[in-house]
């Protein structure tokens, strides 16, 4: 069914792809899922179609990446006729089977990198998509979902439907070409005061042993707190009064809810919070956006803790906030990634087994990644628009923890997989409700 003859085989890999692929190997990150619930019935046939008609429109999807060189490259599959992408299956309890399909183990060079699974629940469909986080960032990856329900209506309409692929770029460094060097500057000032407030005592768990990461386990939970349209848009309205982002307010919430998590008695201790940001906003638009990981992260600190109250949270965080804006937040240090850029996969992987290793005994801040709003409108299957999205990444262990934001239809939603066995559902979903809780005025 390939529809396109024209697809190379080989495509180059990106940095990103290279450096994601690298965590994925060590279990901090891998799958990234999202279940969309239609309450009414998906065509079989058009899944199955469209799963396949997407892996030629963007065809870095219908890829696997060879590590067998120096310099990794996307290899097409030639199997993608045959290949098991598309499951469909009955389901009486849709949210225990989604737990199934996100703790099956995915082989990073077997399996493929997209997959679609529908779950047919007694009174719903339920759609799994999942994606390797080495191939698409959060933002990327709802793209895809968006490009899908778009393949899926046309091909409603229209069942020869094809549609030409993405050849566009998917340069690692597209954020930097706008960049001067006062610019660049800017990003490297900022990254020598991170260096500066990593070196102080941090409230968070501890890396006891890297090599734990590795352990998998079947005791996973899926933990969801859900902030209604009217507390949504109460949360707005302080936002805007304090002259903040919403974003903004939810960190300073995740910081408070993560301190009591940890258990830290004193509120004087600074706080270190990981923070994904898209960078695209800084490279050139295209026209049909290219299908990659292309985020950063931003190391967003609250020095001598979180105070006592809300609102010291709050003004302790607008100083940090300003920090990180005027550092261009969430681009990567524009002297020291283009150099380890040039090194070879094999080199890339003993720095980054070097970094692991290194980090026993010390604290590791907890993962705050916010995607966005995601459209209702653009994201319709032939005229079907999902009532519920979750968005979950797959497992990581503790002392990693990982919380995602997305808002859809005017509603908040808060998510993490996690293993209970390291964090108890009543803990993890306590942090999530926490978060919000704690925004006041």
């Amino acid at each position: 069914m390939n529809l396109n003859m024209d697809i190379p085989n080989i495509f180059p890999t990106q940095f990103q792809d290279q450096i994601v692929r690298i965590f994925s190997e060590k279990f901090l990150t891998g799958n990234l899922f999202a279940s969309f619930d239609c309450f009414q019935r998906l065509d079989i046939d058009i899944l199955r179609r469209a799963t396949r008609l997407i892996m030629d429109a963007e065809p870095i999807m219908g890829c696997r990446m060879d590590i067998s060189s120096a310099e990794p490259v996307w290899i097409r599959r030639d199997d993608l006729d045959a290949v098991s992408n598309f499951s469909v299956s009955e389901s009486e309890d849709v949210k225990a089977d989604t737990i199934h399909l996100i703790g099956l183990p995915y082989d990073l060079d077997a399996e493929p990198h997209f997959s679609i699974s529908l779950l047919k629940g007694v009174n719903h469909d339920r759609l799994l998509m999942r994606m390797q986080h080495y191939l698409v960032d959060g933002r990327a990856f709802f793209e895809v979902a968006t490009l899908f329900a778009k393949i899926y209506s046309a091909l409603a309409d229209d069942i020869t439907y094809t549609l030409r692929p993405n050849f566009t770029s998917r340069d690692s460094f597209a954020w930097l070409k706008p960049f001067g060097w006062l610019d660049r500057l800017r990003i490297v000032r900022r990254d020598i005061g991170d260096i500066l407030r990593m070196r102080k005592n941090q409230v968070g768990f501890k890396m006891n042993n890297p090599a734990d990461l590795m352990k998998r386990g079947d005791d996973i939970s899926l933990a969801l707190f859900e902030v209604s349209q009217t507390r949504l848009a109460e949360i707005d309205k302080f936002a805007s009064m304090l002259a903040l982002s919403r974003n903004d307010l939810l960190l300073a919430g995740f910081a408070r809810a993560y301190t009591k998590l940890v258990g830290v008695i004193s509120n004087n201790q600074s706080i270190q919070l990981s923070v994904p940001n898209n960078v695209r906003r800084y490279a050139a638009l295209a026209p049909r956006p290219p299908v990659c990981n292309l985020s950063g992260v931003a190391n967003v600190f609250i020095d001598q803790g979180i105070g006592s109250s809300f609102s010291e949270t709050i003004e302790r965080l607008r100083k940090e906030m300003k920090r990180q804006r005027t550092g261009f937040m969430g681009t990567s240090n524009p002297l020291t990634v283009p150099f380890l850029a040039k090194k070879s996969f094999l080199r890339k992987r003993e720095i980054i087994d070097k970094m692991i290793t290194s980090s026993r005994g010390k604290t590791m801040p907890p993962t705050f990644t916010n995607v966005g709003r995601i459209s209702e409108q653009r994201l319709r299957f032939a005229g079907i628009a999902p009532q519920r999205i979750e968005f979950y990444s797959c497992p990581i262990r503790k002392p990693i923890i990982l919380v995602l934001v997305m808002e859809y239809r005017n509603t908040l939603m808060l998510s993490s997989c996690h293993y209970i066995s390291d964090i108890s559902a009543r803990d993890m979903n306590n942090l999530l409700r926490n978060t919000v809780d704690e925004i006041t005025i």
